[in-house]
């Protein structure tokens, strides 16, 4: 299981760089981000069926790695991300988690709120 979820982390990872890369244009931005859109889909999709406490546990690291790297985006990447995973992270909301998780989550709802001008920034 451990085996499965780090093997699916450093995967994950390095489609996040790539998609982040400044460098990656055309055809092939267009290929990493639908590959990078429709793993993120199913990884939170899985996380959302996990039944056992242990696996659920062994997944997290993984949704918190990619909720941080997700923060780390620039808007328009963003922007194009998060309809994407939305539904899935309301859902993971209403799931017992992790503080740990619970933190990330509220990292990237704050961020939706700013980047779609939802919230007011106060200083």
């Amino acid at each position: 299981m451990k085996q499965e979820t780090e093997s699916l982390k450093c995967a994950v990872e390095i489609l996040l760089e790539l998609y982040h890369e400044k460098s990656t244009i055309g055809e092939d931005h267009e290929k990493t981000e639908g590959k990078l859109l429709s793993v993120l889909a199913d990884v939170l999709s899985y996380f959302l069926g996990i039944t056992s406490k242990n696996q659920q546990e062994s997944w997290t690291s993984l949704l918190c790695l990619i909720f941080d790297q997700l923060l780390g985006l620039p808007d328009e990447k963003f922007k194009t991300t998060i309809p994407v995973v939305y539904v899935h992270i309301c859902d993971i909301l209403s799931v017992q988690i992790t503080p740990t998780l619970r933190e990330a989550l509220c990292k990237i709802m704050k961020r939706i709120g700013s980047v779609y001008n939802i919230v007011n920034e106060q200083k």
